[in-house]
């Protein structure tokens, strides 16, 4: 079985991923866990924002998730919206991975942003949605307005928002962060720039 778990930034997708973890570990099930290596992420490890952790593997491309199979009955990868790194060839060495889980039936859960600051569409998750047999999707707190329905991504370098035609892989620091936004506080910011 496939699931897929999307959202914004803030959102628990990774607290949602540790969960599933312990609940398999729990029952001595064996869990294989992975992220994008291009992610500045303590290695070894995925951690939620509330700092809960699991051991991860990161890895620079699809393709080497094979080598990591083995016997296991549940793989979890994090970030998806990284895994590719935006590469057609890595998308198409990702599915198929997907593929060769489903016929040794492991399961396996992803998680990651659905849409990028732009309010577009990663290519790869896009892909695996369509494929999942079940998707969760998450929403968080609009951190301008303060509603539920926090489902978009604004890049801030320093006070002001980011240029849509910033790079999409921008990575937190002192002058770079993001906050969740409702589509309206989106829309209010960026108007309808991000719909191509």
């Amino acid at each position: 079985m496939i699931t897929a778990v999307v959202g914004a930034m803030k959102s628990g997708k990774t607290e949602f991923l540790v969960k599933v973890i312990k609940k398999y570990l729990d029952k001595n099930k064996k869990v294989k866990t992975f992220y994008p290596a291009v992610l500045e992420k303590e290695e070894g490890y995925i951690i939620s924002r509330n700092g809960t952790k699991s051991k991860a593997i990161p890895i620079s491309q699809p393709i080497s998730m094979f080598a990591h199979m083995g016997n296991t009955d549940l793989i979890v990868i994090d970030e998806i919206s990284f895994i590719d790194n935006f590469n057609k060839i890595q998308t198409q060495d990702f599915m198929n991975f997907l593929n060769v889980c489903i016929s040794k039936d492991i399961d396996v859960i992803v998680a990651g942003l659905d849409l990028d600051f732009r309010g577009q569409s990663f290519r790869i998750v896009g892909q695996v949605l369509s494929f999942a047999d079940e998707v969760i999707k998450l929403k968080s707190k609009c951190e301008i307005c303060g509603s539920e329905y926090g489902r978009r991504c604004i890049r801030y370098i320093g006070e002001s928002p980011a240029s849509l035609k910033d790079s999409v892989l921008q990575m937190e620091n002192s002058n770079t962060y993001y906050k969740t936004a409702c589509t309206k506080c989106y829309n209010k910011i960026y108007g309808n720039n991000h719909v191509k």
